[in-house]
């Protein structure tokens, strides 16, 4: 049985982000999606990262289409936000997450 330790590494998110994120409503393939974002972006303390979709296939294990169809459906949402080709987290600095409409 697995015994994960806080030594073998460990992804430090706000709280406020993850209670937004509980309040939604993600399809399996979203969620696995937004996971990865998180896990590449804040799990080495970035607010933002180029990820490939490449990355995000050998990941999640996803197909390349259902990896596109979900990346796009959370930047619709806003849930995560794209500069160029940097998927990022969305930015919850001065945000007001009940207010948010994702």
């Amino acid at each position: 049985m697995p015994n994960p330790k806080l030594k073998n590494g460990y992804t430090m998110i706000a709280d406020e982000l993850l209670e937004a994120f509980a309040m939604i409503n993600l399809s399996p393939y979203e969620s696995r999606v937004l996971w990865c974002i998180l896990r590449k972006t804040y799990g080495y303390n970035k607010k933002q990262d180029w990820i490939s979709n490449s990355q995000m296939i050998k990941e999640t294990g996803l197909l390349k289409g259902s990896v596109s169809k979900a990346k796009r459906k959370l930047l619709g949402r806003n849930i995560v936000t794209q500069t160029g080709n940097k998927p990022e987290s969305y930015p919850y600095e001065n945000q007001s997450y009940p207010n948010r409409n994702f």
